[in-house]
Protein backbone atom coordinates (compact mmCIF):
# COMPACT_ATOMS: atom_id res chain seq x y z
CA UNK A 1 0.00 0.00 0.00
CA UNK A 2 1.41 3.39 -0.98
CA UNK A 3 1.39 5.80 1.92
CA UNK A 4 1.80 9.42 2.93
CA UNK A 5 5.19 9.68 4.63
CA UNK A 6 5.79 13.39 5.24
CA UNK A 7 5.63 17.00 4.06
CA UNK A 8 8.91 18.64 3.02
CA UNK A 9 7.17 21.95 2.30
CA UNK A 10 3.65 23.14 3.13
CA UNK A 11 0.98 21.49 1.00
CA UNK A 12 3.37 19.13 -0.78
CA UNK A 13 2.91 15.64 0.68
CA UNK A 14 5.45 12.95 -0.02
CA UNK A 15 4.20 9.50 -1.03
CA UNK A 16 6.05 6.22 -1.13
CA UNK A 17 5.57 3.79 -4.03
CA UNK A 18 7.92 0.89 -3.44
CA UNK A 19 11.43 2.31 -3.35
CA UNK A 20 10.32 5.65 -4.86
CA UNK A 21 9.41 8.82 -2.98
CA UNK A 22 7.02 11.12 -4.86
CA UNK A 23 5.93 14.66 -4.16
CA UNK A 24 4.32 17.63 -5.84
CA UNK A 25 5.96 20.93 -6.77
CA UNK A 26 3.07 23.29 -7.37
CA UNK A 27 3.33 26.22 -9.75
CA UNK A 28 -0.15 27.75 -9.54
CA UNK A 29 -3.86 27.03 -9.16
CA UNK A 30 -6.50 28.11 -11.66
CA UNK A 31 -10.15 28.53 -10.68
CA UNK A 32 -11.66 30.47 -13.57
CA UNK A 33 -13.11 27.65 -15.73
CA UNK A 34 -16.85 27.06 -15.58
CA UNK A 35 -17.79 23.40 -16.23
CA UNK A 36 -19.49 24.33 -19.50
CA UNK A 37 -16.28 25.99 -20.73
CA UNK A 38 -13.82 23.29 -19.68
CA UNK A 39 -16.11 20.52 -20.91
CA UNK A 40 -17.94 21.46 -24.12
CA UNK A 41 -20.28 18.44 -23.76
CA UNK A 42 -21.39 19.58 -20.30
CA UNK A 43 -25.12 19.32 -19.69
CA UNK A 44 -26.30 20.35 -16.25
CA UNK A 45 -29.40 18.18 -16.60
CA UNK A 46 -27.48 14.94 -17.16
CA UNK A 47 -24.28 15.71 -15.24
CA UNK A 48 -23.46 13.84 -12.01
CA UNK A 49 -25.03 15.53 -8.97
CA UNK A 50 -22.78 18.23 -7.58
CA UNK A 51 -22.88 16.62 -4.15
CA UNK A 52 -20.87 13.75 -5.65
CA UNK A 53 -17.93 15.85 -6.83
CA UNK A 54 -18.17 19.53 -5.84
CA UNK A 55 -16.66 20.82 -2.61
CA UNK A 56 -14.32 23.59 -1.49
CA UNK A 57 -11.27 21.71 -2.73
CA UNK A 58 -12.57 21.01 -6.25
CA UNK A 59 -14.56 24.17 -7.03
CA UNK A 60 -14.40 27.94 -6.55
CA UNK A 61 -16.79 30.90 -6.74
CA UNK A 62 -19.46 29.06 -4.73
CA UNK A 63 -19.24 26.04 -7.01
CA UNK A 64 -19.59 27.92 -10.28
CA UNK A 65 -15.98 27.29 -11.40
CA UNK A 66 -13.73 24.26 -11.34
CA UNK A 67 -10.44 24.40 -9.47
CA UNK A 68 -7.34 23.05 -11.25
CA UNK A 69 -3.73 22.75 -10.18
CA UNK A 70 -0.64 23.09 -12.37
CA UNK A 71 2.39 21.31 -10.94
CA UNK A 72 5.23 18.86 -11.46
CA UNK A 73 5.80 15.48 -9.91
CA UNK A 74 9.24 14.66 -8.53
CA UNK A 75 10.15 10.98 -8.23
CA UNK A 76 13.24 9.95 -6.29
CA UNK A 77 14.90 6.71 -5.40
CA UNK A 78 18.49 6.11 -4.30
CA UNK A 79 20.71 7.28 -7.15
CA UNK A 80 17.96 8.66 -9.40
CA UNK A 81 15.82 11.81 -9.56
CA UNK A 82 13.04 12.22 -12.13
CA UNK A 83 10.75 15.17 -12.88
CA UNK A 84 7.50 14.54 -14.71
CA UNK A 85 6.09 17.55 -16.60
CA UNK A 86 7.53 20.96 -15.82
CA UNK A 87 4.65 23.41 -15.68
CA UNK A 88 4.35 26.77 -17.43
CA UNK A 89 7.59 28.56 -16.65
CA UNK A 90 8.23 32.21 -15.88
CA UNK A 91 8.49 35.03 -18.39
CA UNK A 92 6.83 33.20 -21.30
CA UNK A 93 5.15 35.14 -24.08
CA UNK A 94 1.69 33.59 -24.32
CA UNK A 95 -0.52 36.38 -25.76
CA UNK A 96 -4.20 35.72 -25.34
CA UNK A 97 -3.57 33.09 -22.66
CA UNK A 98 -3.57 35.08 -19.44
CA UNK A 99 -3.10 32.11 -17.13
CA UNK A 100 0.22 31.31 -18.88
CA UNK A 101 1.47 34.76 -19.93
CA UNK A 102 4.51 36.40 -18.31
CA UNK A 103 4.29 34.56 -14.99
CA UNK A 104 6.56 35.12 -12.04
CA UNK A 105 5.82 32.19 -9.75
CA UNK A 106 8.04 30.75 -6.98
CA UNK A 107 8.13 27.34 -8.68
CA UNK A 108 11.92 27.13 -8.72
CA UNK A 109 12.26 28.06 -5.06
CA UNK A 110 9.67 25.38 -4.23
CA UNK A 111 11.68 22.84 -6.18
CA UNK A 112 14.83 23.83 -4.30
CA UNK A 113 12.97 23.72 -0.97
CA UNK A 114 11.97 20.13 -1.70
CA UNK A 115 15.65 19.22 -1.72
CA UNK A 116 16.16 18.98 -5.49
CA UNK A 117 18.85 20.98 -7.23
CA UNK A 118 18.42 21.27 -11.03
CA UNK A 119 21.82 19.70 -11.66
CA UNK A 120 20.79 16.66 -9.59
CA UNK A 121 17.94 15.72 -11.95
CA UNK A 122 18.70 12.67 -14.10
CA UNK A 123 15.54 12.42 -16.16
CA UNK A 124 12.87 14.89 -17.29
CA UNK A 125 9.68 13.42 -18.78
CA UNK A 126 7.10 15.42 -20.71
CA UNK A 127 3.85 13.48 -21.19
CA UNK A 128 3.06 15.82 -24.08
CA UNK A 129 4.30 19.19 -25.30
CA UNK A 130 1.60 21.67 -24.27
CA UNK A 131 2.69 24.94 -22.70
CA UNK A 132 1.70 23.98 -19.13
CA UNK A 133 3.76 20.76 -19.18
CA UNK A 134 7.12 21.92 -20.56
CA UNK A 135 7.82 25.45 -19.29
CA UNK A 136 10.51 24.76 -16.72
CA UNK A 137 12.41 22.61 -19.20
CA UNK A 138 14.31 25.86 -19.71
CA UNK A 139 15.08 29.16 -18.02
CA UNK A 140 16.27 32.56 -19.20
CA UNK A 141 20.03 32.84 -18.75
CA UNK A 142 22.62 35.08 -20.41
CA UNK A 143 20.06 36.55 -22.77
CA UNK A 144 18.57 33.32 -24.10
CA UNK A 145 16.48 30.30 -23.15
CA UNK A 146 18.66 27.46 -21.91
CA UNK A 147 17.95 24.01 -20.43
CA UNK A 148 17.38 24.23 -16.67
CA UNK A 149 18.27 20.62 -15.94
CA UNK A 150 21.69 20.53 -17.51
CA UNK A 151 22.62 16.95 -16.56
CA UNK A 152 19.25 15.40 -17.36
CA UNK A 153 18.06 13.40 -20.32
CA UNK A 154 14.78 14.90 -21.52
CA UNK A 155 12.28 12.35 -22.85
CA UNK A 156 9.52 13.49 -25.25
CA UNK A 157 6.96 11.26 -27.02
CA UNK A 158 8.21 11.02 -30.59
CA UNK A 159 4.89 12.05 -32.22
CA UNK A 160 4.72 15.12 -29.97
CA UNK A 161 8.20 16.20 -30.98
CA UNK A 162 7.44 15.74 -34.68
CA UNK A 163 4.19 17.72 -34.33
CA UNK A 164 5.57 20.70 -32.43
CA UNK A 165 8.51 21.11 -34.82
CA UNK A 166 6.04 21.77 -37.64
CA UNK A 167 3.42 23.77 -35.72
CA UNK A 168 2.87 27.32 -36.92
CA UNK A 169 0.19 28.28 -34.38
CA UNK A 170 0.36 28.81 -30.63
CA UNK A 171 2.77 25.90 -30.12
CA UNK A 172 5.45 27.65 -32.18
CA UNK A 173 6.34 29.82 -29.19
CA UNK A 174 6.39 26.76 -26.91
CA UNK A 175 8.82 25.10 -29.31
CA UNK A 176 11.11 28.12 -29.39
CA UNK A 177 11.39 28.75 -25.65
CA UNK A 178 10.75 25.39 -23.97
CA UNK A 179 11.67 22.56 -26.35
CA UNK A 180 14.09 23.71 -29.07
CA UNK A 181 16.80 24.81 -26.60
CA UNK A 182 16.81 21.28 -25.15
CA UNK A 183 17.02 19.74 -28.62
CA UNK A 184 19.83 22.09 -29.64
CA UNK A 185 21.75 21.18 -26.49
CA UNK A 186 21.55 17.50 -27.41
CA UNK A 187 19.83 16.59 -24.15
CA UNK A 188 16.67 15.01 -25.56
CA UNK A 189 15.70 11.46 -26.50
CA UNK A 190 12.34 10.75 -28.18
CA UNK A 191 10.12 7.96 -26.82
CA UNK A 192 8.66 5.53 -29.34
CA UNK A 193 4.85 5.60 -29.33
CA UNK A 194 4.53 2.14 -27.79
CA UNK A 195 5.04 0.73 -24.28
CA UNK A 196 8.62 1.75 -23.52
CA UNK A 197 10.71 1.11 -20.41
CA UNK A 198 12.69 4.29 -19.82
CA UNK A 199 14.22 3.32 -16.46
CA UNK A 200 13.85 0.35 -14.11
CA UNK A 201 10.23 0.36 -12.94
CA UNK A 202 9.22 3.25 -15.22
CA UNK A 203 7.22 2.49 -18.38
CA UNK A 204 5.74 5.02 -20.79
CA UNK A 205 2.53 3.95 -22.54
CA UNK A 206 0.45 5.62 -25.28
CA UNK A 207 -2.68 7.39 -24.00
CA UNK A 208 -3.87 9.34 -27.06
CA UNK A 209 -6.81 11.69 -27.35
CA UNK A 210 -5.82 14.83 -25.52
CA UNK A 211 -3.12 14.96 -28.17
CA UNK A 212 -2.33 12.35 -30.78
CA UNK A 213 1.05 11.56 -29.20
CA UNK A 214 0.12 11.84 -25.51
CA UNK A 215 1.80 9.27 -23.23
CA UNK A 216 1.52 8.35 -19.55
CA UNK A 217 3.97 6.91 -17.03
CA UNK A 218 3.44 3.71 -15.04
CA UNK A 219 5.61 3.31 -11.97
CA UNK A 220 5.93 -0.24 -10.59
CA UNK A 221 8.13 -1.01 -7.61
CA UNK A 222 8.07 -3.74 -4.94
CA UNK A 223 4.61 -4.87 -5.98
CA UNK A 224 3.11 -1.37 -5.84
CA UNK A 225 1.82 0.61 -8.82
CA UNK A 226 1.14 4.24 -9.67
CA UNK A 227 0.11 6.07 -12.81
CA UNK A 228 1.08 9.59 -13.87
CA UNK A 229 -1.23 10.26 -16.79
CA UNK A 230 -0.70 13.87 -17.82
CA UNK A 231 -3.91 15.25 -19.30
CA UNK A 232 -5.94 12.05 -19.61
CA UNK A 233 -8.06 13.77 -16.93
CA UNK A 234 -8.21 17.40 -15.82
CA UNK A 235 -10.67 17.25 -12.92
CA UNK A 236 -12.11 14.60 -10.54
CA UNK A 237 -15.49 15.15 -12.21
CA UNK A 238 -14.20 13.10 -15.16
CA UNK A 239 -13.88 9.99 -13.00
CA UNK A 240 -17.65 10.10 -12.52
CA UNK A 241 -18.32 11.27 -16.09
CA UNK A 242 -15.53 9.87 -18.32
CA UNK A 243 -17.43 10.97 -21.43
CA UNK A 244 -16.49 14.59 -20.65
CA UNK A 245 -13.39 15.62 -22.60
CA UNK A 246 -11.79 18.99 -22.08
CA UNK A 247 -11.92 21.91 -24.48
CA UNK A 248 -8.15 21.40 -24.86
CA UNK A 249 -8.44 17.83 -26.22
CA UNK A 250 -7.66 17.34 -29.91
CA UNK A 251 -9.84 14.24 -30.27
CA UNK A 252 -12.62 14.21 -27.62
CA UNK A 253 -13.98 10.78 -28.55
CA UNK A 254 -10.57 9.15 -28.45
CA UNK A 255 -9.75 10.97 -25.20
CA UNK A 256 -12.91 9.55 -23.64
CA UNK A 257 -12.09 6.01 -24.77
CA UNK A 258 -8.57 6.33 -23.38
CA UNK A 259 -9.93 7.70 -20.10
CA UNK A 260 -12.30 4.75 -19.66
CA UNK A 261 -9.47 2.30 -20.29
CA UNK A 262 -7.22 4.12 -17.80
CA UNK A 263 -9.95 4.18 -15.12
CA UNK A 264 -10.56 0.46 -15.54
CA UNK A 265 -6.85 -0.33 -15.25
CA UNK A 266 -6.39 1.93 -12.22
CA UNK A 267 -9.23 0.16 -10.45
CA UNK A 268 -8.08 -3.31 -11.45
CA UNK A 269 -4.48 -2.75 -10.38
CA UNK A 270 -5.45 -0.80 -7.24
CA UNK A 271 -2.92 1.75 -8.38
CA UNK A 272 -2.29 5.18 -6.93
CA UNK A 273 -3.15 7.94 -9.41
CA UNK A 274 -1.04 11.10 -9.61
CA UNK A 275 -2.97 13.71 -11.60
CA UNK A 276 -1.46 16.63 -13.46
CA UNK A 277 -4.37 18.98 -12.71
CA UNK A 278 -6.62 17.66 -9.94
CA UNK A 279 -6.77 20.14 -7.04
CA UNK A 280 -5.96 19.38 -3.41
CA UNK A 281 -3.41 16.60 -2.95
CA UNK A 282 -3.82 15.68 -6.67
CA UNK A 283 -3.40 12.05 -5.58
CA UNK A 284 -5.95 9.32 -5.04
CA UNK A 285 -7.44 6.01 -6.08
CA UNK A 286 -10.17 4.98 -8.48
CA UNK A 287 -12.77 2.54 -7.19
CA UNK A 288 -15.17 0.62 -9.39
CA UNK A 289 -18.86 1.09 -8.58
CA UNK A 290 -20.73 -1.30 -10.84
CA UNK A 291 -19.82 -0.21 -14.35
CA UNK A 292 -18.78 3.27 -13.18
CA UNK A 293 -16.02 4.65 -10.97
CA UNK A 294 -15.53 7.03 -8.08
CA UNK A 295 -12.58 9.13 -6.97
CA UNK A 296 -11.07 8.66 -3.51
CA UNK A 297 -8.45 11.33 -2.78
CA UNK A 298 -5.60 10.52 -0.41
Amino acid sequence: MSELIGTPTPGQPIYRVGEWSVWKVEERCVDSFAPAFLFPAWDEATAPPRTAWADASTTADEGRCLRLSIHSWVLRRPGQTVILDTGIGNGRERPGKAIFHQLATPYLSRLLASGVQPDQVDLVINTHLHTDHVGWNTHWLDGRWQPLFTRACYRFPAPELAHIRQHTGHLAAVWRDSVEPVVQAGLHQPIAFEPTVIAPGLTMVPTPGHTAGHMSLWLSSEGQHALFSGDVMHHPLQVLAPGLSSVFCDDPARASATRRAVLAELSERQALYFSSHFPGSSVGRVQAVGEAWRWVPV
